[in-house]
């Protein structure tokens, strides 16, 4: 009998860390995929700054300096340097929440569960060789 409690009690250890093992490496591929949206919302962001700033800072200068410039038309070029400017940092102001951090830490929660399972697992495997008298174990939570 106590043998086959033992068997039951490493399956169960193993199949709780074929388990861990499972959501560790779905956690890994989640972390990968926020980690990708987040450097591409990164990249995004630097392009529309890159283009969307000088384009506003052209349209304010076209406003407000060169109002009668061209015809009459600074006002007007202005105001499409400004739309531009606009369109192009308007998807930037949209950022999409990855959980990157949620992610790291449910990661490493189930790192730690992993271990403490191995370890018992360990401890078990190691008491296995010497099997406990069911008298003894009566005895010693008696006492």
């Amino acid at each position: 009998m106590g043998e086959s409690l033992i068997a039951g009690t490493i399956q169960r250890h193993l199949s709780r860390i074929e388990k861990l093992d499972r959501s560790i490496k779905q956690l890994d591929q989640g972390l990968e995929l926020a980690t990708g949206l987040e450097n591409r919302q990164a990249l995004q962001r630097a392009i529309a700054m890159l283009v969307g700033m000088p384009s506003a800072t052209v349209g304010v200068v076209l406003c407000t300096f060169f109002f009668q410039g061209w015809d009459g038309m600074g006002l007007w070029y202005g105001l499409s340097f400004l739309a531009l400017s606009t369109l192009v940092l308007r998807p930037c102001v949209g950022h999409v929440d990855s959980q990157t951090r949620a992610l790291r830490e449910r990661l490493l929660e189930l790192v730690y569960q992993r271990q403490r399972s191995q370890e018992q697992l360990a401890e078990v495997l190691k008491q296995s060789g010497s099997v406990r008298n069911p008298i003894d174990v009566k005895e010693d939570v008696a006492a």
